[in-house]
């Protein structure tokens, strides 16, 4: 997903870990209670569409293959995080670089003042190191700019289509019902 500043509290994690198959299970038991069954059940599919909606997995459920337009927006989410990660971790290194060098600068501003053969020559290694890695710093924040920029306009596009789907699922899942044909139970 897009940099999220957000921790999730373990209490709900914990929570969904366990309601998720329990709400599963009261679906599930509830379907089989009716004397005729559909093949696919709205609660299950909006269920589906709440927890794995984010990779189409309601879409699956309904047996449309339009599931996998989620698909290649879900990686190239974590492709673009994992972009940033690395872009983060380069403009780590790069500030890392910057407070050496400008320490380096010192040091030396300091060996030139008291006139110490080879001051002039480690101020200006120490300048061209300062000015390599503001470079590295400023392409890193390009890049992780981008990568932000690129993870958050997919997942708009993401929740656009789960929009869309909210809508559009108690039609899917008749549509899927009247194609497939309906179960008796034998009870």
């Amino acid at each position: 997903m897009p940099d999220l500043t957000f921790v999730l509290p373990h209490w709900l994690y914990w929570a969904g870990v366990v309601l998720f198959p329990v709400i599963a299970m009261i679906l599930v038991r509830r379907q089989r209670g009716l004397q005729t069954r559909a093949a696919v059940s709205m609660p299950l599919a909006y269920m589906l569409w709440l927890t794995g909606g984010f990779v189409g997995l309601h879409r699956f459920y309904l047996r449309s293959w339009l599931g996998f337009v989620y698909l290649p927006l879900f990686v190239g989410i974590l492709y673009s995080n994992a972009d940033g990660r690395e872009a983060r971790e380069v403009r780590s290194l790069a500030d890392s670089a910057v407070m050496i060098a400008e320490f380096d600068i010192e040091r030396a501003q300091k060996a030139l003042d008291e006139g110490k053969d080879g001051a002039q020559a480690q101020s200006e290694a120490a300048h061209a190191v300062l000015e390599v890695a503001r470079e590295r710093a400023i392409v890193a924040d390009d890049t992780m700019v981008r990568a932000a920029r690129t993870a958050q306009y997919l997942a708009v596009g993401i929740a656009f289509l789960l929009l869309v789907d909210a809508t559009m699922l108690p039609r899917l899942t008749r549509l899927q019902n009247q194609r497939e044909p309906t179960n008796a139970t034998s009870t």
